[in-house]
């Protein structure tokens, strides 16, 4: 989606910027996070760890829709 390779342990939680081909989203924005179907699959701790990292990426994302960016 960004273009190149995205390594979940180094970028996950952090924001991405990558191009669109339509105006005024030349410069998007994206962040990478788990998909669900992975959280759920994990089990102990791992899932509590994998679940509270993702919980911690949509809060991210909600403050910066909060904010209009």
């Amino acid at each position: 989606m960004v273009g190149r390779d995205v390594k979940m342990t180094v970028e996950r939680g952090q924001w991405l910027t990558f191009s669109l081909p339509i105006e005024g989203m030349e410069q998007t924005e994206v962040i990478a996070t788990y998909h669900p179907a992975y959280i759920l699959w994990q089990e102990g701790e791992v899932y509590d760890r994998i679940r509270a990292q993702s919980v911690a990426d949509f809060t991210i994302i909600a403050s910066r829709l909060a904010s209009g960016l």
